[in-house]
């Protein structure tokens, strides 16, 4: 099995002579076979000795015709210039037969995932969010429009993880990860130790034993999945769910401590939009996706509430702001890559051609509402907290916003 390193797929395709289209003559295949036949036929009163041999004469010099000259435009010269562009380079693989490969821009590498599947789509989705190297192409081969293939090479696709070199070149299992390792931040140490010619070959054994057990595993997949939640997005709705269950502690930690009757009604409301906020994100967030770390999310946002109470309301408007500042430009976060999955998401098997647009549209408005009640916190704590605040309430502020923002990473990764 040759390795990674060496530049080749696992399974290297037979060489297949490409179908070319030439005026006049319709298709034919890229051999020596029928050049001859293809070519213009000697006249009638051509000296004898001038069969195949003239034709052959004929083509070649109508292929070095000059682009403009009348030959050029003779049907030996394209049938040469088509097999001139046809013919494949030393090292430039070809697609297989029945495979018509959609160009892709730039992209120096294409990843060919199952979009149905819900185990791919939480690994692509994991990958997708990653800067890559190079420009990589993510392409659902259940969308039929971009790309166009017969049923037989999309079932291969369908059936192992592929990917495709800007050469044409296809990979597919452990060659194929390894690759796309080689590409990402975090990933690229397993990629250069899996193209070590004896770890490639111990690294498709593994795949192959994994393919068995994938229809099983997608069948609890797919109970378990959140089909009106996109894959890039349920990361940020964990950290949304434990960043509410943070707030609704917020203003609890207030008022354990807080004796001024502005304050307490000032927390007494904003407990209830949060409580609702908490309650909303938990209906679209099923238990199982949620933060394993709920408990040390209650522990924190009471401590941040109380702490600032302990000084007094400017303290703790000072800290509500610093807050709400972070989240709102989290929401935003949510809100544009949201929309950048609805321009450029693929409607799911059998759904219309308009679901792209309306997939998701409950949940973005859904987020809407929740940062312009934020927005609102925000603003409220500002104009109460009437004035500028001292050198420890904006170390504590800003300390607030990093532990925000450590929270965050946190949530969405546990």
């Amino acid at each position: 099995m040759p390795s990674l390193g060496s530049g080749r797929a696992l399974a290297r395709p037979p060489m297949t002579h490409p179908v070319v289209e030439v005026a006049g003559a319709g298709p034919a295949r890229a051999s020596s076979a029928w050049m001859p036949a293809m070519a213009t036929p000697p006249p009638s009163d051509a000296p004898s000795g001038t069969g195949a041999a003239s034709t052959g004469r004929a083509v070649a010099s109508a292929g070095n015709a000059n682009p403009g000259s009348t030959g050029h435009n003779t049907p030996a010269a394209r049938v040469q210039l088509a097999l001139r562009d046809a013919t494949p380079r030393p090292g430039q693989a070809t697609p297989r037969p029945g495979e018509a490969i959609s160009p892709e821009g730039e992209a120096a590498l294409t990843v060919l995932y199952d979009g149905a599947c819900p185990l791919c789509q939480r690994e692509i989705a994991w990958y997708r969010e990653l800067p890559a190297s190079c420009p990589v192409a993510w392409l659902d081969v259940n969308d039929a429009q971009a790309l166009s293939v017969d049923d037989a090479t999309r079932s291969r696709y369908l059936s192992r993880f592929h990917v495709r070199r800007a050469n044409g070149e296809t990979l597919s299992g452990a060659a194929a990860f390894v690759a796309l390792w080689l590409t990402l931040p975090g990933w690229r140490w397993l990629g250069r130790v899996g193209r070590l010619p004896w770890v490639t070959p111990l690294l498709e054994l593994m795949y192959r034993g994994f393919l068995p057990l994938r229809p099983r595993l997608q069948r609890v997949a797919h109970a378990l999945a959140t089909p009106h939640i996109p894959a890039a997005l349920v990361a940020d709705l964990r950290s949304d769910h434990a960043g509410e269950t943070g707030a609704v502690y917020i203003y609890r930690g207030v008022l354990a401590l807080a004796r001024d009757p502005g304050l307490r009604a000032f927390a007494t409301h904003h407990l209830a939009t949060e409580q609702r906020h908490l309650d909303q994100v938990a209906a679209v967030l099923p238990a199982w996706r949620r933060s394993w770390c709920l408990p040390a999310w209650r522990v924190a946002g009471f401590l941040t509430g109380a702490l600032p109470a302990l000084f007094g309301p400017r303290a703790v408007y000072a800290t509500v702001h610093a807050v709400e500042t972070f989240v709102d430009r989290h929401y935003q976060q949510q809100i544009d890559r949201l929309d950048g999955l609805a321009h450029t998401a693929s409607p799911r098997p059998g759904a219309g051609t308009g679901e792209g647009a309306d997939r998701w549209a409950d949940l973005r408005a859904l987020l809407v509402a929740c940062q312009q009640d934020e927005r609102q916190h925000r603003d409220e704590a500002l104009a109460l907290q009437a004035g500028p605040v001292g050198v420890f309430t904006r170390a504590w502020c800003a300390l607030v916003g990093t532990g925000s923002a450590a929270a965050v990473h946190l949530a969405r990764r546990l």
